[in-house]
């Protein structure tokens, strides 16, 4: 599995990202992109954007709303990520 890929499975499964919805919604793990905007040995910085679902009291599904976040990914020397802190929100 390359970087990239393990960057993008990881993103689709860590429940730490609902601490950037807006609403508290459920993630659309299909609309996850990320960016990388520094590369160091053992840590990543990422640029995270995804939509966010909601619905109302009659059950209705909201227009997904847009989120964005800058995100931390700490590696261990196999390249795979022990670590994620999420450093800010938009």
């Amino acid at each position: 599995m390359t970087l990239e890929q393990t960057i993008q499975s990881y993103l689709e499964n860590a429940n730490q990202l609902m601490y950037l919805t807006t609403q508290g919604g459920w993630i659309q793990t299909e609309s996850i992109e990320y960016w990388i905007v520094k590369k160091e040995a053992h840590k990543i910085r990422i640029r995270l954007a995804f939509n966010e679902t909601n619905l109302d009291a009659s059950g209705c599904v909201f227009d997904p709303i847009e989120c964005h976040g800058y995100l931390d990914l700490y590696l261990d020397d196999l390249q795979q990520i022990k670590k994620m802190v999420i450093l800010d929100y938009l």
